[in-house]
């Protein structure tokens, strides 16, 4: 797949999370994104460019619908495919800080909202505490560097 023009900043990523979205809403009918709130909007009008409707909530989806929440909100929800939005905004809690226990708990919780497929997208490189290569194939991520759906590789569990 050739990548479309990405754009900069919170547009480019808005665009790269739309991108998955759509690829893993293809796959996992119930797919979800969680990111953080003040990068709703902008990943909402990305979504809606690309056919998708950001919804807040869950029950009776239309297919082009994909729930869009915040780390807070998604505690007790489950999908098939889940995309998560610049993981090191969630751990750090919007702060200059690279972890804090509550952002921790909130990734976790953020993470293990996936049933089948787990997807990152970063506008930077994920922290070094988190280490994506080492949950490799059960994760994929993608960063600005490498914003193909294609360059994906997610792995489908039964």
């Amino acid at each position: 797949a050739v990548p479309r023009d990405q754009g900069t900043g919170d547009r480019g990523l808005a665009v790269m999370v739309a991108d998955v979205a759509v690829a893993t809403k293809r796959r996992r009918r119930v797919s979800g994104v969680v990111a953080p709130v003040r990068l709703h909007d902008v990943i909402g009008e990305a979504l809606g460019r690309s056919g998708l409707v950001a919804v807040d909530h869950v029950h009776e989806l239309d297919a082009t619908e994909i729930p869009l929440f915040g780390p807070e909100a998604v505690k007790g929800l489950e999908f098939d495919g889940v995309i998560v939005v610049n993981p090191h905004e969630i751990l750090g809690e919007g702060t200059d800080q690279e972890i804090t226990p509550r952002g921790a708990r909130l990734l976790y919780v953020a993470m293990t909202r996936a049933v089948q497929e787990l997807h990152f997208v970063t506008d930077a490189d994920p922290p070094s505490s988190l280490d994506v290569q080492a949950t490799r194939p059960f994760v994929s991520a993608t960063t600005s560097s490498s914003a193909s759906v294609a360059d994906t590789n997610p792995v489908s569990g039964g």
